[in-house]
């Protein structure tokens, strides 16, 4: 019966249908629970990356990229992840791209290069226009641990922009501040 269900979401990937979304929801979360062989996981994985880059919906582009918060499989997701957050045309798909580096980058083994390109795709989200994005980065900040940029995150302090997010960015900036000195993330109502 998984099986069969397991097939029916990943059809639903390539159709036309508006159930797209939520096939990839569906299929993120069956991620978490891990009942999944590896070489399953790996395999929805990649379509879900294909998704990622690909898909005409930036909110189906969202959520296959927020699968790849916590799910790494065998694949190296960098590049494409790097470039989404460098330069797809939705400013909410950029800011999810920034959490995932973040999030996949504070667990990882660094590769010098690939680590040098999430650095600077990270500093360039500091500095955007979209404060979304810049939010986003700021979290790639604080759990990478990138002191380096301390100096842009300063300068976001007093951001006021606060765009569809709980607090502002300059909150946020506050927020990183705190966790790159030592103190953790301060608590938010």
């Amino acid at each position: 019966m998984r099986d069969l269900r397991l097939r029916r979401l990943l059809a639903a990937l390539s159709a036309d249908a508006s159930g797209r979304g939520e096939a990839v929801w569906e299929l993120g979360f069956r991620l978490s629970g891990r009942r999944l062989s590896r070489r399953r996981r790996d395999r929805v994985l990649g379509r879900l990356a294909h998704v990622a880059r690909s898909d005409v919906d930036p909110d189906v582009r969202r959520a296959a990229i927020h699968a790849f918060l916590w799910h790494h499989g065998s694949q190296d997701a960098t590049p494409w992840l790097v470039a989404s957050a460098r330069s797809d045309p939705e400013v909410s798909v950029r800011g999810q791209a920034l959490e995932a580096l973040g999030v996949r980058w504070a667990q990882a083994r660094p590769d010098a290069a690939r680590h040098a390109a999430v650095v600077d795709v990270v500093r360039e989200g500091l500095g955007s226009p979209a404060g979304e994005v810049r939010f986003w980065a700021l979290y790639a900040v604080a759990v990478m641990g990138l002191h380096g940029l301390r100096p842009a995150v300063e300068a976001l302090v007093g951001d006021p922009e606060r765009a569809a997010l709980p607090w502002t960015v300059g909150e946020e900036a506050s927020d990183v501040l705190a966790v790159l000195d030592g103190h953790g993330w301060p608590e938010r109502g």
